[in-house]
């Protein structure tokens, strides 16, 4: 996501490791220290931003049965607790100079219609409820940021694909009008038309990127 970008915006990431760009804070966002100290070192280089991504998620891929406390636990940490922090930190330090800014979350189908991961459809369809929520009240704020989300259907070529296995993800594309998953393109192009202009008068919306699945 970082990456396809890029190409329309100065993007600064934080991510599990740091990685050859230097525009990467390695953060681990089940943490609330490590995501303020990651957000405040980020101002402090590059300064307050006019944009917010909340892409990091986690999939056990496993079902009530079998999924533990701390596996519950982590999904809800990274999928939904660390997207309201950063949004929090993104407002309170939004500049006051008549810019106008934008975070897009990504939520999932899953938080539409259920999943084999009961916490990972359960934080997502919170995820969903905290987009509308800060929608509001960031409106009636009068902060000039909008708030918005794109939720995916299975998404080709990614690691979270990957645990999912092969008769469920052949069931999946089955049930597909369109008979096929996503890109990463074409998620990140979705991203990217809610950060921009052209979305100027959205905010509270959920984009479906499933190809017709719901």
């Amino acid at each position: 996501m970082r990456s396809l970008l890029s190409d329309d915006f100065a993007v600064v990431g934080m991510a599990r490791k740091a990685g050859k760009d230097a525009c990467v804070r390695r953060c681990d966002l089940s943490s609330q220290q490590e995501i303020e100290e990651a957000y405040s070192d980020i101002i402090q280089s590059y300064g307050a931003p006019s944009f917010l991504v909340n892409c990091a998620g986690v999939y056990h891929a496993k079902g009530w049965d079998v999924i533990t406390v701390d596996e519950f636990d982590s999904s809800y940490s990274v999928n939904i607790r660390a997207p309201f922090l950063l949004s929090r930190l993104f407002a309170r330090s939004f500049p006051s100079d008549g810019r106008k800014g934008a975070i897009v979350n990504v939520a999932s189908i899953s938080g539409q219609i259920g999943s084999i991961d009961p916490a990972y459809a359960s934080s997502k369809a919170g995820l969903i409820m905290l987009t509308r929520t800060l929608a509001r009240s960031f409106a009636e704020d009068n902060l000039a940021i909008r708030v918005n989300a794109v939720a995916p259907g299975p998404i080709e070529g990614t690691a979270m694909g990957d645990r999912i296995p092969h008769e469920r993800m052949k069931s999946y594309r089955e049930k597909i009008p369109m008979k096929r998953f996503a890109t990463t393109n074409e998620v990140a192009n979705a991203v990217k038309f809610l950060l921009g202009d052209e979305a100027s008068y959205i905010t509270g919306a959920v984009l479906n990127v499933d190809g017709g699945l719901v």
